[in-house]
């Protein structure tokens, strides 16, 4: 696989979930999805937009995940994926074994995830 490039972390306004936002077409949307639509249009129903950059953060075993996940303000496009719920879910999960805390950012203690 090509290394990817360096994530572009949107900073001008930050949710506390730690999605970038921007005013965009009349309403406040994660700046992610705004650049996904000004790029590429509308995100096709049963589809969200997966930070391809998190997965493999998550693999190196370099990211958490949870609010305080870098990956969550990135507006490259070429970071971004197609992908369903479950795709964008178990992207972020299916190397848990190098994860210590939820994506909410609980700790995992034991055979229990917090």
């Amino acid at each position: 696989m090509a290394e990817m490039t360096d994530c572009i972390i949107w900073h001008k306004s930050i949710r506390d979930t730690g999605y970038g936002q921007t005013f965009f077409r009349g309403k406040v949307v994660k700046a992610h999805k705004a650049a996904w639509i000004e790029a590429n249009g509308e995100v096709p129903k049963g589809f969200v937009l997966d930070h391809i950059c998190h997965n493999e953060a998550v693999e190196r075993g370099e990211c958490k995940g949870g609010n305080t996940c870098k990956h969550r303000a990135c507006v490259n496009l070429d970071h971004l994926r197609l992908a369903s719920s479950s795709q964008n879910i178990m992207g972020g999960i299916h190397n848990i074994d190098h994860r210590t805390h939820c994506n909410k950012g609980h700790l995992f203690e034991g055979n229990v995830m917090v």
